[in-house]
């Protein structure tokens, strides 16, 4: 019984520091945003030898300033929350 409530315990700490209102939701968005600039190429590549890259530092700012941006709203945050939810389900 000690380990179920040692697992709460750390499930109501991660809760209250904020880890599923902000940290899991900005790398969601963090993660989709990268994953579409870097298969689209909308921001350009460079050619390092013989291969074409994406430009990874450029898309790595973008999707981070839009995730802040999508985090810093409430309204969105609890929709992408109750959206995981109902996905889940």
């Amino acid at each position: 019984m000690a380990e179920a409530s040692v697992f709460r315990n750390a499930i109501g700490f991660m809760e209250k520091i904020g880890v599923y209102d902000i940290v899991l939701p900005f790398l969601l968005i963090f993660t989709i945003i990268f994953a579409i600039l870097e298969k689209t190429k909308i921001l350009g590549i460079e050619k390092v030898g013989d291969q074409e890259l994406t430009k990874k530092n450029i898309n790595s700012i973008v999707a981070f300033c839009t995730s802040f941006l999508v985090i810093a709203s409430t309204q969105l945050v609890s929709v992408i929350n109750e959206v995981i939810a109902n996905v889940v389900l």
